[in-house]
């Protein structure tokens, strides 16, 4: 359920905090790889790396500015990295909500209730 939650929002909730920069010395200063760090939010290294470039590499460069999630996910991150306990309940609700998860997320965290019904093939 918590993951889910997370994921939705690190593609939709893009606000201009953490800068490519920030991000890449956040991760050097916790002494994780892109593919870790990727892990430990949800994100591919590439999506990563993306991130810390500023732009999407391909032909069509495009902005990639960070989502406040992720900003917040490394803020709490390097808070309680060290530390091995994870959120109670109450705490991880009250997480989800002030980022604006939806009620319906959070209750219900199956693939038809994030995405919708699938489409036929």
């Amino acid at each position: 359920m918590r993951a889910m939650g997370l994921a939705i929002f690190a593609e939709s909730a893009h606000v201009c905090g953490m800068t490519p920069k920030e991000l890449t010395e956040f991760r050097a200063r916790i002494g994780w790889s892109q593919a870790e760090l990727g892990r430990r939010l949800e994100l591919s290294p590439s999506r990563l790396a993306d991130y810390e470039a500023g732009f999407t590499r391909g032909q069509e460069r495009r902005p990639a500015p960070i989502p406040k999630v992720v900003e917040l996910a490394c803020a709490w991150l390097e808070e309680h990295q060290g530390k091995k306990q994870p959120l109670a309940d109450a705490e991880w609700l009250a997480l989800l909500r002030s980022l604006a998860v939806s009620n319906e997320v959070i209750e219900d965290d199956s693939r038809e209730a994030i995405y919708g019904k699938p489409r036929g093939l």
